[in-house]
């Protein structure tokens, strides 16, 4: 949120990471929010000599894009896709990827594959980058230690795990209940 004040604002000052506020670069849609970054962008971008913009999801795609091509600026803008699939081909990714963008990391051969034939683009511009997890420890062939010794669960305890950020608009109370209906 502007002004920055949020938490990892808050840690990387505590280590002595310079923090720029003025841009708000929402994770969803906001016309105000996007416009106010699309005027402000380009000039932070000048202001700190910046040679590089790394995008991370279509929001912020959509508005470094769109701030370096229109401004003319000598900014590579770079987006990473980690989804290990090849990118919808909405218009707004069309006009990204084709226009506005440098180059685009995926994360697996056959999305990067995808992404430069169903993009126009040279495999040049469509590097893999591999994502650095260890498959071998998510193999389900390879042998299991029982968790439930290690965390002072009896044997036959039903242990059900989720990854994820809590929110309530993801419903774990919909989870909860329904693991308490199985067992």
């Amino acid at each position: 949120p502007h002004p920055v004040d949020d938490s990892v604002a808050d840690r990387a000052r505590a280590r002595g990471i310079p923090v720029v506020p003025g841009l708000r670069l929402r994770k969803h849609f906001a016309l105000g929010a996007n416009l106010r970054d699309l005027w402000a962008m380009p000039r932070l971008l000048r202001d700190l000599q910046i040679d590089l913009v790394h995008c991370h999801r279509g929001q912020d795609h959509l508005v470094a894009g769109i701030a370096v091509r229109r401004q003319g600026l000598p900014v590579a803008v770079v987006r990473t896709s980690y989804e290990g699939v090849p990118l919808r081909r909405t218009l707004r990714n069309r006009y990204l990827l084709r226009r506005c963008t440098t180059r685009l990391i995926d994360i697996s051969p056959t999305a990067a594959t995808a992404d430069a034939a169903a993009f126009g683009l040279g495999a040049d511009r469509v590097p893999v980058i591999e994502a650095p997890v260890d498959l071998s420890r998510f193999d389900p062939a390879r042998p299991r230690t029982d968790l439930r010794a290690a965390l002072g669960l009896p044997p036959d305890a039903i242990v059900a795990g989720i990854v994820a950020r809590v929110q309530r608009r993801r419903r774990f109370d919909v989870l909860l209940a329904a693991l308490q209906h199985a067992v």
